[in-house]
């Protein structure tokens, strides 16, 4: 449908920026003809516009020019997820390789589906990763309208040119294939199916469609390097029936990372006192006093961190400074967890400012106030880094027409 090519921003350029390149995505001639094209190319240009998230590709611009239906967006140095399975072949990624790809994909998805967006088309080729090890998620929505989804900014799948319904029938759910409204379990039964192709580098149902691979009685096997708890989470994802999947993607991130050790602790503690009971008279009272104070501890310890953990986002920043000194490591696992939805958090204010309509020139100093704090949290942040580069250069745009203006009048 369409044809990305790599263009140079020329005012970046002029302002020194070592990558000043966008990526240009223009509608195919054959196309021009069809509004119905043209209109799914405007509708994907708005939606990812409201979708401000380090994980989604950012679209700064869309027109038209001479005829030609553009989209002028973030440019990605890097390789689909497509590419990376292929890489993996025969053994897959390990689990802490595919972990670091899989939770930048749920925080992506997450923040989406709380914004009211389901994908519909996700797949490995519609997902790059960076040379920095960020994940960038793209077209949104340009399938639904779609009965051929040719996504040329992908590599080319043999296999999957046969698209019903503006789907791919090689990670669409059941629900889809049979023409029904995509819903957010539809998107959670994709990912889980390139879950398992990261681990395994192979499809869970041989790259059959989900209709087919269920008459079939195709099932998955588990992977080598996964425990049985995760083996039974993803197995949950990639359940036929909806009402038996997973209903969210924090559920299934949760349950990935789920720690058995807080209960083996518990059971531990209540048969060592037990036993301790048992042969009282081989201890003294003080020393079972202290050893189910310890417990108490401990169990305190536990319930602390998993109270860290479901913390509000707005509480984060303030609860994470507010540990004792002695909590160093605490407080920087927590930023690093939360990394994600808290550079998310500056980039929708940062938004909110460049989009306020009160004001007849965006207010860029207020702008620069939230960059800052970001990158005091976060100082290596490439997200944050070409953020505040697309600032300047917008700054520095805005100050040009000024002049011009002034020059003008």
């Amino acid at each position: 449908m369409c044809d990305v090519y790599r263009a140079t921003d020329l005012l970046l350029h002029r302002a020194g920026v070592n990558t000043p390149y966008v990526a240009l995505k223009v509608l195919q001639q054959q196309h021009l003809a069809q509004q119905e094209t043209a209109n799914v190319l405007i509708r994907e240009a708005q939606k990812t516009q409201k979708l401000s998230h380090p994980n989604i590709i950012r679209v700064y611009d869309f027109g038209v020019e001479k005829q030609a239906h553009y989209l002028v967006m973030e440019y990605i140095d890097g390789e689909t997820l497509e590419e990376v399975i292929l890489r993996s072949r025969p053994r897959g990624l390990s689990f802490q390789k595919a972990m670091s790809i899989l939770e930048q994909v749920i925080s992506a998805l997450t923040y989406a589906h709380q914004q009211g967006v389901v994908h519909a088309d996700l797949k490995p080729s519609n997902i790059m990763l960076t040379r920095e090890g960020v994940i960038k998620i793209f077209d949104f929505g340009v399938s639904r309208g779609l009965k051929l989804n040719i996504d040329h900014y992908a590599t080319d799948v043999q296999d999957e040119t046969n698209i019903i319904s503006g789907y791919t029938p090689t990670y669409a759910s059941p629900a889809l294939l049979q023409g029904e409204k995509p819903e957010i379990k539809d998107d959670i039964f994709a990912f889980s199916c390139m879950a398992y192709e990261l681990l395994t580098s192979q499809h869970p149902f041989q790259r059959k469609p989900a209709d087919e691979a269920e008459k079939a009685k195709l099932t998955a096997s588990k992977p080598k390097h996964i425990n049985g708890q995760q083996w039974r989470t993803l197995r949950a994802g990639l359940h036929f029936q909806a009402n038996k999947r997973i209903a969210s993607l924090p559920e299934f991130q949760q349950r990935l990372h789920k720690r058995r050790w807080p209960a083996f602790v518990s059971t531990a503690a209540v048969c060592a006192l037990a036993g301790a009971m048992g042969y009282g008279y081989w201890f003294h009272t003080q020393q079972v006093m202290d050893f189910t104070a310890q417990i108490q501890t401990l169990e305190q310890e536990i319930r602390d961190d998993k109270a860290l953990a479901r913390l509000p986002l707005d509480n984060v920043v303030d609860t994470a400074f507010g540990l004792p000194a002695d909590k160093v490591l605490i407080k920087e696992g927590l930023l690093r967890q939360r990394q994600a939805q808290l550079i998310a958090q500056y980039e929708e204010q940062v938004n909110a400012i460049l989009n306020n309509r009160e004001e007849r020139y965006p207010d860029y100093y207020a702008i620069e106030e939230e960059l800052t704090a970001a990158k005091a949290l976060y100082p290596d942040s490439q997200q944050l880094t070409f953020l505040s580069e697309s600032i300047n250069h917008s700054w520095q745009s805005t100050i040009e027409m000024v002049e011009d203006r002034c020059m003008r009048s």
